[in-house]
């Protein structure tokens, strides 16, 4: 997979791609509109401080996404993979070769303090508005749609114990969750168990009532059906792994 963005205000373009094994084939910047390219460091996202499985570019065929964001004389570029990501660059640093916030960061840390910034793993989209020196940025991911309302001054850490101000919109959009699958008792209306991308196993006994539901698994869930015989009896299946293989509950 790659990603390709331009820089609106100036004449950049940027690209990230992986191979078929999701391995990280860098970030490349043009200036000239692709007659030569430059390779923009990215060790901060290899190496963004995870203990497990947040780094680089897991599931790059899938979770892939960049964004170019002008800052004065600067470039804010900010890559989403599992992590987001950020690197301020300058004249002094134009390739993301320097320190604190002139390197990549990361921004959420999803698998490590995901306190800094509460947002949802594996990123698919970013989007902005420059306007009266403030950049308002929306982040688009498995768990929905997130904002930061001043993005120059907001999302400056990648320190745990600090924080980034990010704003989840998914309380007020509605429901923002992808199902797989989704079976129903067959003798009560109201009982439906579902699987869903990222987001566990959802139940409710309340469907008809707008009733709260209750997450029964965690994580990736793949196919859920209710024994039709026996409503107190579910199934669900996981998808396979190298560690587990086939996984059905």
């Amino acid at each position: 997979m790659q990603k390709v963005q331009g820089q609106p205000q100036r004449n950049e373009m940027y690209v990230w791609y992986v191979d078929a094994n999701d391995t990280d084939q860098r970030i490349w910047q043009t200036l000239n509109g692709g007659a030569s390219w430059t390779h923009i460091s990215d060790s901060g996202i290899t190496n963004c401080g995870d203990v497990f499985g947040g780094c680089g570019t897991a599931q790059g065929n899938y979770n892939l996404t960049l964004a170019a964001v002008p800052d004065g004389s600067a470039t804010d570029l900010y890559a989403g993979a599992v992590n987001l990501y950020e690197c301020r660059m300058n004249v002094i640093f134009p390739t993301c070769n320097g320190a604190a916030t002139n390197t990549f960061i990361n921004l959420t840390h999803v698998y490590g303090c995901s306190d800094i910034a509460r947002v949802h793993p594996d990123q698919h989209a970013i989007d902005f508005l420059v306007a009266n020196g403030t950049a308002l940025m929306y982040f688009a991911n498995d768990g929905g749609v997130y904002r930061a309302l001043e993005a120059y001054s907001g999302l400056l850490t990648g320190t745990c114990g600090f924080s980034n101000q990010v704003d989840s919109l998914n309380a007020t959009l509605g429901p923002m969750t992808q199902f797989v699958s989704i079976s129903e008792s067959a003798s009560d209306p109201n009982l439906i168990f579902g699987a869903t991308q990222d987001n566990g196993a959802p139940a409710t006994a309340f469907s008809e009532s707008s009733g709260a539901w209750a997450n029964v698994n965690g994580g990736d869930d793949g196919f859920a059906a209710i024994n039709p015989m026996n409503e107190n009896e579910w199934f669900l299946a996981t998808p396979p792994d190298s560690f587990s293989g086939v996984n059905l509950f």
